[in-house]
């Protein structure tokens, strides 16, 4: 049972941070205005490490002997909110703030599975994680003052 709820929450951290990459990178895509270089920029950097995290998230599941679902299915199961449409500067920034608080609650919850389930190497995976989307939703914070 615990193994279940583990595989289950792990899924869920890889479908939000795959949605939130693929978010990033479309902010990353379209943002326009006066902090446009910068902005540009801040969001490159952040879906490559979103990337490598979906890449990490998924060979953990893996590892597990868990199949990782096809891109739609996966996406289906992220706990991240619609996004609107045509966002400007501030509004990117507002949705992938968002996307990283929402994802550090996934990442709680798959920590408390893993330690209930004895996945110690999972456990540490996640706080891990959650360190990272701290630091970027900090950063986000910043540019939104």
């Amino acid at each position: 049972m615990a193994a279940n709820a583990l595989h289950t929450a792990l899924l869920t951290v890889l479908a939000d941070t795959f949605v939130l990459q693929t978010r990033t990178q479309l902010a990353h895509w379209n943002v326009e205005g006066m902090e446009f270089h910068s902005l540009h920029e801040f969001f490159e950097e952040q879906y490559d490490a979103l990337s490598e995290a979906v890449d990490e998230w998924a060979e953990r599941l893996r590892a597990l002997d868990v199949s990782v679902p096809d891109i739609l299915l996966l996406a289906q199961k992220t706990t991240l909110a619609k996004s609107k449409a045509n966002l400007n500067a501030k509004g990117f920034l507002q949705d992938l703030l968002n996307g990283h608080e929402a994802t550090i609650g996934s990442l709680k919850a798959l920590k408390k599975a893993a330690a209930k389930a004895g996945d110690d190497e999972t456990e540490d995976m996640a706080v891990g994680r959650i360190t990272e989307h701290q630091k970027q939703a900090w950063m986000l914070r910043a540019h939104l003052r």
